[in-house]
This record gives C-alpha cells, structure tokens and sequence, in this order.
C-alpha cells in the first residue's frame, strides 16, 4: 500500500444522465427531468464532462465507458463524445439503440468507439411495448 501515489486508473465511467426514452419495468436507474428538479439535481453540462475527462486523462487513464441511462438522450451527447474521442481514450458506449441518428453514427464513423454495448429487449414491438413502454422500441432498435 505504499504505493498508492503510483497508480493510475486505468479505465472509468461517466453516467452522462439517468434519463432514458424507455421505461423498462426492471431499471434502478431511469429519472426523467421532473424528477430530477424535483430532487433538486441537474446534470452535469457538457464542459463539466470535459473538464473531467481531461483529468483523466492527465491521470493517465486510458479506457472511457459513456453510459446512463440513454447517453443519446443528451442534446449535446456528439459534444460530449468527440471531445473525449479526441483526447485518445478507448471509448466503449451503452446504449439501447433506439434514439440513434445520422449526426451521432457520423460522429462515430469519424471517431469509432471501441467497444459499444447495445441493451435489445426484446424481438418484437408487442415485447418492447410490454417491457419498456415503447410501442415501435424494436423497430427504432433496429
């Protein structure tokens, strides 16, 4: 233990939002923004999440996990990434897929992630709609 001051985080997550566009019956996670100020929360800006991770990186930290809730829920979620992108991290994203859009697969066409995990609930609408309260949540999956 003496050589605490030596190590170097080697990976990290930043849970952009606890938002998501679904409502799944089994998710701990999920806020929406009323219950957010309700909470009298708010989420980190964008320059915040920079800021951040440029002091990860100055730590020396090589992987970034993007998560939330729906990290493409963000407005500003292609600021957020290409920022960090640039910084030189191996960047992974979770995400349900289903709020995915041209600027954002741009984005990562220009700047791919190294890893992206996809959440798929189901098979069908009718699932998507028993489960996460998405009437076209497979359709928009896919």
């Amino acid at each position: 233990m003496n050589n605490l001051k030596e190590r170097i985080p080697l990976s990290g997550t930043f849970e952009l939002t606890g938002r998501c566009n679904l409502s799944c019956k089994m998710c701990l996670v999920r806020v929406n923004g009323s219950r957010i100020r309700e909470l009298g929360c708010r989420e980190r800006t964008a320059d915040e999440w920079i800021h951040m991770a440029e002091q990860a990186v100055e730590a020396g930290t090589l992987g970034l996990l993007l998560t939330g809730g729906e990290v493409t829920l963000r407005p500003d979620f292609c600021e957020i990434y290409e920022a960090v992108a640039q910084m030189g991290f191996l960047l992974t994203v979770y995400t349900n897929a289903t709020m995915i859009t041209d600027k954002i697969m741009d984005v990562f066409r220009k700047y791919p992630p190294h890893k992206i995990g996809v959440t798929m609930y189901g098979a069908s609408n009718d699932t998507y709609k028993r489960l996460c309260g998405c009437e076209d949540g497979y359709d928009r999956f896919v």
